[in-house]
């Protein structure tokens, strides 16, 4: 059970970038919009990914 769970923050990443595009779309907001949503969310992830990682070779 702990393999599927080590890939969740990527994959809910995944989903709220996927998930958050879509509704920039959907509503036809601007790309500086989308980029100021997406940006703090994928730092988030990248972060959450590396410490993952990090934590998993200790």
């Amino acid at each position: 059970m702990g393999d599927p769970l080590r890939h969740l923050p990527f994959a809910l990443v995944i989903f709220i970038v996927l998930f958050t595009a879509f509704g920039d779309l959907a509503i036809d907001a601007g790309l500086s919009v989308l980029v100021t949503v997406l940006a703090p969310m994928l730092w988030l992830g990248l972060y959450l990914l590396g410490t993952d990682r990090a934590a998993s070779k200790e």
